[in-house]
Formats: C-alpha cells, sequence, structure tokens
C-alpha cells in the first residue's frame, strides 16, 4: 500500500496538479495589494507596517517631490541599503508614488526568489522534491503577509537564492558563475545588511559539491568573494561615501546591547518565536536537525540539507544578536524550513514509513492553515490605512492657507499612500539642523499613531500648543498604535 501510494504521488498527472495548485496561490499574492496587512493575524505584532514601508521607500518619494533622493538631514536608508530605494525612485518616476506599485515590485521579488530555490532544489534533488517546496512554499503564510509589504526581506532573498542557484550550477573550471554569483551576494547585502549571514550557506554547495578537490572549491569561493568585496568597494566609493553621517546613524540606531544574559534570553526567544516562520515546519525542522546528528546522519549526504542548516543557523545568529526579532525576519527562514521539512519526511519514508505519515499530517495541517490565512485575506480585505489617509489627502488640498507638507514619525507611509509631500527630520541630531529641515520642508500637518514614542518624538521638534488635533482613523490592528492622528501645526505664539 506505501509503495502504491508513492507511485500515485510521484505520477506526472500528480506533479502537474502540484504545479498548478502552486501557480493559483502565487497570483494571490497580486490580490488586493492596496488593502492592510492581515489584521489579527499570527504576525500581527510586526509594527514595520506602520512606518517600515514608507521608510524604505522615501528615496522614490523624495525623488519625485524633492528631485533628490536626499533632502538635508532626513532619514536615509540608501546610504547602507540602497538597492530597494532606489528601485522605488526609479518605479515611481515611472508609476507615480504608489503603494501598490511598491508592493507589487516586492511580490515580484518573491516570486524571483522561490524561482531560483526550486531551481536549486530541482538541480540538487529532483523534480518532485522542487514541486513539494514550491507548493508548501506558495502557501507559506508567513511568506504570503510579508511578500506584499514594501520591505527590505524579499530582495534579499531573491539576491540570495540567485547567488545559491549560480553556485550550485559552477562547474570545475567555471569563472562566470561564481563572478555572478559574487555579484548577487553584493546586491543581497546591498539590500539588508543582514544578507552577510547567509553567505556561508550560498557558498556550502561549493565545498560540498567539491569536496574531494578542494582546490576548485577554494577558487569558486575566492571569486565570488573576491567579486563580492569589489562591489561593494566600489559602492562605497561612488554612492555611500557622499552619505557619511547618514550612514554612521543608519547602523549606530541598530546596535544592540549585548551580554551572557542577553543572548541567552534572545536564543530562548528565538526558539519561540521560530514558529513566526510556520508553526509545524520550525518544530519539525528542529526535530530534524537533532535527528541528523544521530538517527538520520544520511541526511548530510543531501546537499541542500548543509545549505538550508546554514542558511536556518546563520539568520538566526542574526536575529539572536539583533536588538529585537520581528516576525519579518523569521519570514526569511521559512523556504529553507520547509526544504528541510520535505528532505526529513522523504528520509522517513525509508527509515520509518509509518512515522512518515504521521509526520506528513502535520505538514498538512500546516498547509491547510496556511490556506485558510490566505483565503480571509483575499476575500475578507480591509483598507483602514488606504480610507484614512485619502480622507487626510482631501483635509490637507482642501485647507487653504495651510503648507501641505506633512511631518512626523510615520508621515513617510502618509506620503507612499497618497504622494503628498511628507518627511521626518530623522537625522537632524541639534535643534539648528532641525530648523533647516523645518526651513526647507515648510511643515503644515503632522501626521502620526498614538503611540507614546511617536508622540514623543513629535513634541521633541514642535510644542503640544502648536499642535491641533484635526481628526483620527482607525489604522490598523495594534491597539498602543492603532489611530492614525492628524495635527495641523498652529502659528508660534506671539
Amino acid at each position: 500500500m506505501v509503495k502504491e501510494i508513492s507511485s500515485r504521488l510521484n505520477s506526472v498527472w500528480f506533479s502537474r496538479i502540484l504545479l498548478v495548485l502552486a501557480l493559483l496561490l502565487l497570483a494571490l499574492r497580486f490580490v488586493h495589494l492596496g488593502a492592510d496587512p492581515l489584521n489579527h493575524s499570527f504576525w500581527s505584532d510586526d509594527n514595520a507596517k506602520y512606518s517600515d514601508e514608507g521608510w524604505w521607500s522615501n528615496a522614490g518619494q523624495y525623488s519625485v517631490n524633492e528631485g533628490s533622493i536626499h533632502p538635508q538631514y532626513e532619514w536615509m536608508p540608501a546610504s547602507a541599503v540602497p538597492v530597494w530605494p532606489l528601485l522605488t525612485a526609479a518605479l515611481f518616476h515611472w508609476t507615480g508614488i504608489s503603494l501598490v506599485a511598491a508592493r507589487a515590485m516586492e511580490v515580484f521579488f518573491s516570486l524571483g526568489a522561490l524561482l531560483f530555490a526550486v531551481l536549486a532544489v530541482r538541480r540538487l534533488a529532483g523534480t518532485q522534491h522542487a514541486l513539494w517546496v514550491a507548493l508548501l512554499a506558495a502557501a507559506s503564510g508567513a511568506t504570503f503577509f510579508f511578500a506584499r509589504l514594501a520591505l527590505l526581506e524579499q530582495p534579499l532573498l531573491f539576491f540570495g537564492f540567485l547567488a545559491l542557484w549560480l553556485i550550485v550550477i559552477s562547474k570545475k573550471n567555471s569563472w562566470l558563475a561564481p563572478a555572478a554569483a559574487g555579484v548577487a551576494c553584493a546586491l543581497m547585502i546591498l539590500s539588508k545588511t543582514t544578507g552577510v549571514f547567509l553567505t556561508p550557506a550560498i557558498l556550502y554547495p561549493a565545498f560540498f559539491n567539491f569536496r574531494k578537490d578542494w582546490k576548485t572549491a577554494a577558487r569558486i569561493a575566492v571569486v565570488l568573494l573576491v567579486v563580492l568585496f569589489t562591489v561593494l568597494d566600489l559602492e562605497t566609493h561612488f554612492f555611500a561615501s557622499h552619505y557619511v553621517m547618514e550612514r554612521a546613524l543608519f547602523f549606530a540606531s541598530s546596535m544592540p546591547h549585548l551580554s551572557f544574559k542577553v543572548i541567552a534570553e534572545k536564543l530562548a526567544r528565538l526558539f519561540l518565536r521560530g514558529i513566526w516562520a510556520d508553526a509545524v515546519f520550525w518544530p519539525l525542522a528542529l526535530v530534524a536537525a537533532a535527528a541528523s546528528l544521530i538517527w538520520m546522519r544520511n541526511l548530510w549526504t543531501k546537499p541542500l540539507w548543509g545549505i538550508s542548516v546554514a542558511w536556518v543557523v546563520g539568520y538566526s545568529t542574526f536575529i539572536v544578536y539583533h536588538v529585537d526579532g520581528p516576525p519579518r525576519y523569521f519570514a526569511v527562514l521559512a523556504l529553507p524550513l520547509i526544504i528541510m521539512t520535505v528532505l526529513f519526511v522523504a528520509e522517513l519514508g525509508v527509515k520509518a514509513p509509518k512515522t512518515q505519515f504521521a509526520v506528513a499530517a502535520l505538514c498538512a495541517l500546516s498547509l491547510l492553515w496556511n490556506l485558510s490565512t490566505i483565503l480571509r485575506a483575499v476575500v475578507h480585505p480591509e483598507y483602514t490605512t488606504a480610507n484614512a489617509t485619502a480622507e487626510i489627502k482631501q483635509i490637507i488640498e482642501h485647507t487653504s492657507g495651510t503648507s501641505p507638507v506633512v511631518f512626523g514619525p510615520t508621515a513617510n507611509t502618509l506620503g507612499l499612500n497618497t504622494g503628498l509631500r511628507t518627511f521626518n527630520a530623522a537625522l537632524a541630531l541639534s535643534n539648528d539642523q532641525r530648523n533647516e529641515s523645518f526651513a526647507h520642508f515648510q511643515p503644515g500637518w503632522v501626521m502620526m499613531d498614538n503611540g507614546a514614542e511617536t508622540r514623543k518624538a513629535v513634541e521633541q521638534a514642535i510644542p503640544p500648543e502648536r499642535l491641533k488635533l484635526v481628526g483620527s482613523w482607525p489604522w490598523m490592528d495594534n491597539s498602543s498604535r492603532g489611530k492614525m492622528m492628524l495635527y495641523q501645526i498652529l502659528p508660534p505664539a506671539k
């Protein structure tokens, strides 16, 4: 009976069904791109949905509205991670400032990342494994949630899996593929600096495939690293060197305080929060990793296993190192966890067929839960952000005698939704610098959420008595930040 079921699962028609289902699920990522990220979901604790989409795209907004990607004293992520900000600048000159356009570009990056991951799986483990990985990844709730937000993770994954695939296909005497992988690795790191932690996983197949020919493995690694550092050096010389202060402040703002106690606490949180990647695949991957050290050592004879373990360990190291680990960081682990689970289930078919069916049943439950999450987002979209920002735009454009420029820590989110001129003066380190920034933008309004930290940041720049509340709107699902507030800036008292 086991052989009969296995034969049917490996049949051509079943493979076609898997492919069609995966493609249909991937197409759903383009549905309702202007809606809120799914409210009251498993990943709702991630505050990036309130501010980060606007921050990371501010170079694109400024390029259109100000004629420069960097007005003075503005928060400039492009100084350290230029790929996404510069891509939005190019995109917005074509589409106009648009949240939907930025999110659509993010979705395309997610599709490209999955494509190169599946190509690598097919090359190393065969078509059937690749199809299962494609289906489970297409149905991943975490990936669906974050692939539809204009953030940095999908470009990171795209260039990371592109580099991995190039190393996988590298031959003994090839130079072009490792050099191209070096360029892809550089773009991965310039998309999000945390890509550094994925480099060992990308190099792993070179050392695995040529483990009996260390000179070839070393040559592939050297070519990749030389090209990688050359591209990073060129970017520093021609771009980042013009924004030294901005770059320094970008990295200073994310430097964590580390001690043995803090690391231990973060490591404990990592094991608990890993379910953000997937509530089933995370614990299964941990069990599989333990089994591979004792009972199922044969997994280490498969290059995909080592690649996936190195990917998960590398990025988990960053999560433990970072100030905190929000849900979007764990979405970077979703695909390698799926690959580990597929390999584990296949190996159980050899070692313990009865256990294989039990584990496969758990995977089916995960698939059904993820599908229900995706369908809820598709069938019941909510537009609190779009509705609030549209009303705010109407108020600002129909108020005469007040500058239409909006200031605030989350104002770039308003700009991304409406095209209004916005700024946050995040790099203004002194009153003089802030005054220069305000003199350039001439703001007439303040937009923020109702969080205490947000209000504190605003009141450092504008006295409370000069802020007149115009209105507040429901904003997504976080009770501590769940209102979008609009204030009119009053003239200073005489």
